[in-house]
């Protein structure tokens, strides 16, 4: 539309991370293509990459040759080390590849500006006065997005470590050459390869993938990335070698030394969540393998390392519950802090479901009965605290332990002013009637037996006599 309609100006093409490519037009041609921000890579750059010109004819786009805008051509043609028409057709093609990696942006969003930011553009490339019409564009455009998706599927992420499937055969060509032998040691990621391989990216990705499906190339497997992660954590690496232990886990994800070694990387980079969502994921690993007992201590270390976050407790209580009634003590603590956390998260009636499964197996436990009353107490709801402590207070009576009752029955008292039964008990414990009544009921109940047990001796003495009478 723009060619036909013969626009001057800048098709500015966004992808969703924010980066933007502008492709520069004058009178519907195409004239030039800027990478987005922070990628450009100058022209001279790119002549030493591709191995057009040595670099001793051009060191850096820094020397104090290159200050000097737009004067690259001349002088690369005046010292004979490239014909004009050559440096024109390297422009060309350079542009040609930044407009065809417009078309493989899936997402993203673009418009047409009349007025743009002309220094986005470099002058050195404007000297080749490239003039490219839309459809000489749209042909190779649409064969490499079809291509691009073959690629895609093959190579799922340009981060991986690629390592050579065989050596160099007199066969290949040199592009071939290249590739194998920079992934001969299995040490670059396929960026890092693409980024030395003196042609086009796309060029590169479509050798790669030729090779990749004929198993010339392959990505690094578990123990490779394992060995490459430690390399770079002897060195000092650490960003890398977190990187490598995370790659290798992609493959082997139950290789114990894997997550250890990356775990222990997130924690000296101080990654904490990093690191607590890697021992969850090695928890769960472990728990498959039937190694409950490491899986419990990946749940407890996750738990410190992420405070907030109360999944890690959950799977911890879990664990040390199926240990049955043996130890408990873990459990308890687990379970008061899982009650600490749910409720300052605001989460009460999750708080009111954890010691209910601890008591399922210590139902009489007095402790973790009055800390389940204190959570009812917290949420408000003073009927339900109220009876849980009557309980308590009746076994302490029970128990001989005035003191103990005396504090439930106080608490069930502020707690329900109306429950006229549970003051009445209160006063009578508080003032010793209570335990005059039941000293009272205790010698009744032995008069009683006495009484009764007198009766059926003198029962027995007559049915004895009557009997020898008889």
């Amino acid at each position: 539309s723009i060619h036909q309609n013969g626009m001057t100006g800048a098709l500015a093409v966004r992808d969703t991370q924010g980066g933007e490519r502008l492709v520069a037009f004058e009178e519907g041609f195409v004239t030039g293509c800027s990478e987005q921000p922070g990628d450009e890579r100058d022209i001279a750059d790119e002549l030493v990459r591709q191995q057009v010109v040595s670099e001793k004819d051009v060191t850096s786009a820094k020397s104090k040759f290159f200050k000097r805008k737009g004067k690259l051509k001349r002088s690369l043609t005046r010292r004979r080390i490239l014909e004009s028409g050559e440096f024109d057709v390297f422009a060309r093609g350079l542009v040609l590849e930044r407009v065809h990696d417009c078309f493989l942006i899936e997402e993203g969003t673009f418009e047409f500006l009349e007025e743009y930011d002309k220094t986005r553009f470099s002058i050195d490339e404007g000297e080749a006065k490239v003039k490219v019409s839309a459809s000489e564009i749209l042909m190779e455009a649409m064969r490499r997005v079809d291509e691009w998706q073959r690629i895609k599927r093959a190579i799922p992420s340009f981060n991986e470590v690629y390592a050579a499937g065989r050596p160099t055969r007199e066969d290949d060509d040199s592009l071939t050459r290249e590739l194998l032998s920079l992934t001969e040691q299995g040490v670059r990621t396929l960026e890092e390869v693409l980024a030395r391989v003196p042609v086009a990216r796309f060029l590169a990705c479509e050798r790669v993938l030729v090779l990749v499906e004929d198993g010339s190339l392959r990505v690094a497997t578990g123990p490779e990335y394992l060995e490459l992660g430690k390399g770079a954590a002897a060195r000092g690496e650490l960003d890398a070698a977190a990187n490598y232990f995370a790659r290798g886990l992609h493959y082997e994800r139950g290789n114990s030394e894997l997550n250890e070694r990356h775990i222990a990387v997130l924690e000296q980079l101080e990654r904490n969540d990093e690191a607590a969502a890697e021992r969850k994921v090695f928890a769960g690993t472990l728990m498959e393998q039937g190694k409950g007992d490491q899986a419990e201590r990946q749940f407890q270390e996750a738990a410190r390392l992420s405070p907030a976050d109360p999944m890690p407790r959950e799977r911890l209580l879990d664990l040390q519950l199926k240990h049955g009634a043996g130890d408990l003590d873990p459990a308890r603590e687990t379970a008061h802090e899982l009650v600490t956390l749910y409720l300052r998260l605001g989460l009460g009636v999750k708080a009111k479901g954890v010691y209910p499964r601890v008591l399922s197996l210590v139902p009489k436990d007095r402790v973790l009965r009055e800390r389940q009353a204190a959570i009812h107490e917290e949420l408000n709801e003073p009927k339900v605290a109220a009876r849980l402590r009557r309980e308590l207070a009746a076994e302490a009576l029970k128990r001989k332990d005035p003191d103990e009752a005396l504090l439930q029955l106080r608490k069930v008292v502020e707690l329900v002013p109306g429950d006229n039964k549970s003051k009445k008990l209160l006063e009578e414990v508080e003032s010793g009637q209570y335990a005059l009544t039941q000293r009272r009921r205790r010698w009744l109940v032995v008069v009683s037996l006495g009484v009764l047990v007198g009766m059926l001796a003198l029962s027995w003495g007559a049915y004895e006599a009557l009997a020898i009478a008889g």
